[in-house]
């Protein structure tokens, strides 16, 4: 029975609630609503359709009691029962977040695509995987992490994960087995329950549909003849990855007569780096059946890292490209390829007038303040680095030749020189 606009009710811990409006009706297991409480708060309800209420009640009450992980989990906050339904009341997710499926192919909003550059994509990636990282260390798994449960803020860049009412210890039973496509083969067709790294699989879709645009699983198979579900052949009974080193029998389809046009993961692919490559290779060739093989989520955090490290975009068009690649002209626009010169130390950066660059940029270190800023400097329009810390920066030529640079000084970038603070080496390249 649906709750109308006015219905009121209690918390478990004695908080009084009004509803304000429905968000969503039947999907999943229960109902969402925007309630407000007695000073005006807003906070939203989640109110389940059926399920064992013993079972519900010990759930979320272990999950109150444990708090929220970090920022971007939208937690259970208190209890509610509702006309003899359990249901629980979280954070309310306001309309500047909208659906991560922006992160795959755009989601239309007020009449208008949503474009993410590939930048704000990674960091939006890496904003998800931290988070589970701390679920996955500590031995929690949320089985059903996927783009409909994830909520994006695009001013802000924000993450907002929800439907965390699923997060349990590995080692327990799960109250859901996933969602096809993001669960392991095994899960999918019930011969595996859902463990610790079922969540590192859904991660590695989540990263490979996003950056390259298709399913990895999902290839020319889907156009062959079988006697099952199309999903549970691709995804569950007989799944073969896009780009598996010996079976070309899923490659992606560079067009077909149903208007399917995968040449974008063929080019993309071609162009990413090797050690992204193994990274899905291990997940969906070695893990795709024994999860102790697949890319981690703390490897994952470091690869999303060094993409944007060696990455660069095509200044027409906003491709990705990386620093080793050879392309001269992008493929998708047509235009010559400029690179950015790079800064390397630990780490690469790619240089843009008035980029401000911070020591964690550059170097591994748990500090962050500024190292340099990218200027225009007074050589015929060369750009330089000014110096924003307090030590003299070293500036050693290809002839030798040293010069020191102060605290608000200038520092001309060549590309033979090597620059030295902090006792850091930086080449140009």
């Amino acid at each position: 029975m649906i709750l109308y606009k006015g219905t009121e009710f209690k918390g478990k811990d004695g908080n009084d609630y009004v509803v304000d409006e429905v968000i969503s009706v039947g999907t999943g297991q229960g109902d969402i609503y925007r309630v407000h409480n007695q000073r005006k708060e807003k906070f939203a309800l989640k109110l389940f359709h059926t399920g064992n209420k013993k079972k519900l009640l010990a759930q979320i009450e272990k999950l109150i009691k444990r708090g929220q992980a970090c920022e971007a989990f939208v937690m259970p906050i208190e209890l509610v029962e509702v006309d003899g339904r359990i249901g629980y009341i979280m954070e309310y997710i306001g309309s500047e977040f909208i659906s991560a499926a922006a992160l795959f192919n755009g989601i239309e909003m007020d009449g208008r695509m949503v474009n993410l550059t590939w930048h704000e994509k990674i960091m939006l990636l890496a904003q998800i995987v931290d988070a589970l990282i701390v679920l996955n260390d500590a031995s929690l798994g949320i089985y059903d992490v996927k783009f409909d449960n994830l909520k994006i803020d695009l001013a802000n860049l924000r993450v907002k994960i929800l439907d965390t009412d699923t997060i349990v210890y590995t080692k327990d039973k799960s109250v859901v087995v996933g969602t096809v496509g993001f669960m392991p083969p095994l899960t999918h067709i019930g011969k595996e329950k859902p463990n610790e790294y079922n969540d590192v699989y859904a991660v590695a879709v989540l990263i490979y549909m996003t950056l390259l645009g298709a399913h990895p699983l999902d290839g020319k198979r889907r156009n062959f003849p079988c006697n099952e579900n199309i999903d549970t052949y691709l995804f569950g009974t007989h799944p073969v990855y896009m780009f598996h080193p010996t079976d070309a029998s899923n490659r992606p389809i560079p067009k077909d007569g149903f208007g399917r046009n995968q040449q974008q993961v063929i080019d993309k692919m071609r162009r990413y780096p090797a050690y992204f490559r193994k990274a899905m290779n291990a997940t969906f060739v070695d893990g795709l059946y024994d999860g102790t093989k697949r890319t981690t989520l703390h490897d994952w955090l470091d690869i999303l890292e060094q993409l944007y490290n060696d990455s660069f975009v095509c200044e027409n068009c906003g491709e990705e490209y990386f620093l080793d690649g050879t392309e001269k002209v992008c493929g998708i626009c047509g235009k010559e390829i400029v690179k950015p010169i790079f800064m390397e130390c630990e780490k690469r950066i790619p240089l843009f007038n008035g980029l401000t660059i911070y020591c964690d940029d550059l170097w591994a270190t748990t500090s962050h303040y500024e190292v340099f800023r990218v200027v225009e400097t007074r050589y015929d329009g060369r750009y330089g680095l000014e110096n924003l810390t307090y030590e003299q920066a070293l500036l050693r030529l290809v002839d030798g030749k040293e010069r020191r640079v102060d605290h608000g000084a200038q520092i001309p970038i060549f590309m033979d020189s090597e620059v030295e603070i902090e006792n850091h080496k930086i080449k140009f390249i």
